[in-house]
């Protein structure tokens, strides 16, 4: 989309998948890359959750990677034909929906609302302990799952990592209502709709208005979460190393879904999977059962 900024024509996203995190969005990422029409040059920007703001303010371990300047977040898109759809790709944008809208309409202007806009989510406990699983895998979790969800550790820690506050990001009502109160175009998807991919597919690229593809594989199961049984192996696969550059240039551009199935193949084989406390899921279940009856009239 080509949106005029400050008398500048500039290029940029015409899709949003703004989440949630950890109910499917990674593998709904990779089939919109699969689309000879759609470019995501990079994934999770998170431009419009920190747009302008200071350093100190974006939480520790994302600072280094988000972009806080729009000459940057232009400077993503530059190289995209002039014919090709861009995505940004950024689950932080749901969690975050008050700046994250705010800032997207201070850009777009009235062409906001030509913006398609993509969300996915999950039962929310469910979301909520894989995140934790996926945040244990890559050894950034000390704390059991009990003792992370309490209200006084998750604010203790969120500005070191807003994912440590993982009984919030599944409160869906506000995030989602925000969305559909200011944008024109917005799609709501089930992490059950996962199951039947070939459906999804049909229903995702008719809510585009593109065709669908020849060929996307469907097949993928990506980021898988659990408790680790090789951290080498996952340390190895996630950091820069002469492996992960070896296998970055024999799939990156044309086939770098393929790259994605093979480092959640790998991580795959190094964790096991976690099981919630009953006791827990019925006291998250009692929790969100508000939340959950308002998103249903929604």
């Amino acid at each position: 989309m080509i949106v005029n900024h400050n008398n500048n024509a500039i290029k940029l996203p015409d899709i949003f998948l703004v989440g949630a995190a950890k109910s499917g969005t990674t593998t709904i990422a990779s089939i919109l890359d699969q689309h000879p029409k759609i470019s995501i040059p990079r994934k999770e920007p998170g431009f419009f959750s920190h747009m302008n703001k200071k350093f100190e303010e974006i939480d520790a371990v994302e600072r280094d990677r988000q972009l806080t300047k729009i000459a940057d977040y232009i400077n993503l898109y530059k190289n995209v034909r002039d014919e090709d759809l861009i995505a940004d790709c950024s689950v932080k944008y749901l969690v975050t929906h008050k700046d994250s809208i705010k800032n997207i309409k201070e850009v777009y202007g009235e062409l906001s609302q030509e913006l398609k806009i993509i969300i996915i989510i999950r039962n929310p406990i469910d979301r909520a302990f894989s995140h934790y699983n996926m945040l244990l895998k890559n050894s950034y979790e000390t704390l059991s799952f009990e003792e992370a969800i309490l209200p006084e550790n998750a604010a203790k820690r969120r500005h070191l990592r807003l994912g440590f506050d993982y009984i919030n990001f599944g409160l869906y009502y506000s995030q989602i209502k925000a969305f559909k109160d200011n944008f024109k175009h917005v799609k709501v998807f089930l992490f059950e709709d996962l199951k039947n991919i070939e459906s999804l597919n049909k229903d995702l690229f008719q809510y585009l208005n593109i065709n669908l593809p020849d060929k996307i594989d469907t097949s993928i199961s990506l980021n898988p979460s659990g408790i680790p049984k090789h951290r080498w192996l996952i340390k190895l696969v996630r950091e820069d190393s002469f492996i992960k550059s070896i296998l970055k240039k024999l799939f990156f551009a044309k086939h770098k879904h393929r790259l994605l199935k093979i480092k959640s193949d790998l991580i795959r084989f190094s964790v096991r999977k976690n099981t919630l406390n009953q006791g827990t899921r019925a006291e998250l279940k009692e929790f969100y059962k508000e939340d959950l009856q308002k998103l249903e009239e929604l």
